[in-house]
């Protein structure tokens, strides 16, 4: 096989079963929330979101590093002084989803949420946390989304679940997405709350590091 026809093979998988293998993904997901015992949990090998967020990033990384090597290839370190403040306002802006995510992970990575249809109760648990509750004590969900335009940071919100107990629950999109939720709770009073990034209540490290990139 010569290296024209493996490319050509590389790029007809790219375009033909990368988009085949993300329907059947979501075809399946599908299929599993209409089971009477919907379990969720986060791998992410399987998530489109964490390839485009490891993406991002390294394009990010790109521009940040990328005029110094042409400078020192090229001996042109002007070239780099004056296009390293325009790389750096952009390559900035690509790096909130790696943190997003790395956040999202800590808090969720290794958990289980749970939806019992026939006896109408959830169940999350994780490392410090084991809760389980009937759909009955759940007043109502608020949603914390960025705007679409967000690009890979956009898949990254997260859900509070109030009870009427008092306590709140925190779930992110590792565990379940916009459209899980609108699946298992369709009938749940929700509030959608606009947020530039969705940083989750008790991170406040990133927040305010990229507070200057939120608009």
């Amino acid at each position: 096989m010569t290296p024209e026809t493996g490319l050509l093979l590389f790029v007809l998988l790219l375009v033909i079963g990368l988009p085949l293998g993300l329907s059947a993904d979501s075809y399946f997901h599908m299929q599993r929330l209409n089971r009477p015992v919907v379990c969720f949990v986060h791998r992410s090998w399987r998530e489109m979101s964490f390839w485009w967020t490891l993406f991002q990033t390294l394009f990010g990384v790109t521009l940040l590093v990328g005029p110094w090597i042409f400078a020192v290839a090229h001996d042109a370190a002007s070239f780099a002084l004056i296009a390293t403040p325009a790389s750096l306002l952009v390559a900035w802006r690509q790096f909130p989803a790696i943190c997003l995510y790395y956040t999202y992970r800590r808090w969720d990575g290794r958990a289980r949420f749970c939806f019992n249809r026939a006896e109408k109760r959830m169940t999350y648990f994780n490392r410090e946390l084991s809760l389980t509750f009937a759909l009955s004590e759940i007043d109502s969900l608020s949603r914390y989304t960025p705007p679409a335009s967000r690009t890979a940071s956009a898949d990254y919100s997260y859900t509070v679940m109030h009870l009427n107990s008092g306590r709140t629950l925190v779930v992110t999109s590792l565990l379940c997405d916009d459209i899980d939720w609108l699946t298992i709770l369709p009938a749940v009073k929700t509030e959608v709350i606009k947020h530039s990034f969705a940083w989750l209540p008790t991170d406040f490290k990133f927040k305010k590091f990229f507070s200057p990139f939120s608009n």
